[in-house]
Parts: C-alpha cells; structure tokens; sequence
C-alpha cells in the first residue's frame, strides 16, 4: 500500500465515518484501516469474499478495517489477496498526527 496525500487521507476519513468505523483507537492507523476497505471494494469484493482469497476467517477482515491490531502475516495474505503491495514505513505517522503537530 502506497502513502496517501493530504486529500486523500481526508476522502478516507469521510469514508471511516460513513462506514461507521472508529477514526481513533487503540490499534492500527485509520489510514491502513481505511486502505484496506476501500482496496476491497475497488475490487467488488465482500468480506467473506476477500476473507476466503485471504484464507483468513471473515471477522479478521472485520477487524483489519475497523482499526484493530494485527499482525504483518496477516496483512500480507490480505494485500497478496487485494493484488496491492504491502509498503511499511517505519516511524511513519497518521496524516492527523502530522497535521497537529505542524499546527
């Protein structure tokens, strides 16, 4: 997965709060969340659908896009299923963090 610009990081937000999904938590960043519902629905696919591509179980999906923690192993079988690459940046901060903390 690639980095997103500012205006993308706002269309992804708009698209958590439509999907009802946390915008804040304790697990991953909502970019990645985020990342992740809209690469499955770019590719027409269900949960149960990608989950079964993925061969992860369907709330694994679930929790991968509403924020909750999970592993690189996991991550990779959704990325390899999604066709997407699975890019990390390490120290990397969500485009939130990077707004507050210029402001």
């Amino acid at each position: 997965m690639t980095p997103m610009s500012d205006a993308e990081a706002a269309l992804w937000r708009e698209e958590l709060a439509a999907e009802q999904v946390p915008a804040r938590g304790s697990g991953m960043f909502p970019t990645l969340a985020a990342q992740v519902l809209a690469a499955r629905k770019a590719a027409g696919l269900s949960q149960a659908a990608l989950a079964a591509r993925a061969c992860v179980r369907q709330a694994t999906v679930n929790d991968v896009e509403a924020g909750r923690n999970t592993d690189a192993a996991t991550l990779c079988k959704l990325a390899e299923a999604l066709g997407v690459a699975l890019v990390v940046h390490p120290g990397a901060t969500p485009p939130e963090r990077r707004a507050r903390r210029k402001a």
